[in-house]
């Protein structure tokens, strides 16, 4: 009976179910330097070794949710999620091609049944900045649900440190 799960798991990591019916993807903004709450508090454990099914099931849904997901951050949006800098972004715009920047890397498990993926700060997308020792980054992180075969959140905030 344990085999039969297993290879039932791995086919839906494998075939994912028809997006008939499927809920729209949750999109969450954080405020500048703010904690991710609705990350943060459903962490389950962090630096553990992700399956590679989980890790190619989260690359494949993360490529067929790009354009989608490109289009749910602009200029207007990082303005009013930015608490510093709102003069430096008022001409600021983002890259055409922000989205082929990314590269998200597993984070943490989520009460046990999904995965978030994230990136390191530097490798952000540049923002203006208002002292030349700070330094901003546009961040996006996103909640897998293997089970569904699909991104289920996605998450953008700015976060920033000093260099001296």
């Amino acid at each position: 009976m344990k085999h039969v799960i297993v290879i039932f798991a791995i086919l839906f990591l494998i075939f994912p179910l028809s997006a008939k019916g499927r809920s729209a993807m949750e999109i969450i903004y954080v405020p500048e330097m703010a904690t991710m709450d609705e990350i943060e508090g459903r962490v389950s454990s962090r630096n553990q070794e992700f399956h590679p099914l989980i890790i190619s099931g989260f690359h494949r849904a993360w490529k067929n949710a790009m354009a989608s997901i490109s289009q749910k951050i602009d200029e207007k949006t990082l303005h009013e999620i930015s608490r510093w800098c709102k003069k430096e972004m008022k001409d600021f715009h983002l890259p055409k091609d922000w989205i082929n920047q990314i590269f998200l890397v597993p984070e943490a498990v989520l009460n046990n049944q999904t995965f978030f993926f994230f990136h390191d700060v530097p490798n952000g997308i540049p923002l203006p900045s208002h002292h030349p020792l700070v330094f901003r980054r546009m961040m996006v992180g996103a909640v897998y649900d293997p089970l569904k075969s699909r991104i289920t959140k996605v998450v953008f905030t700015i976060k920033g440190w000093i260099e001296e």
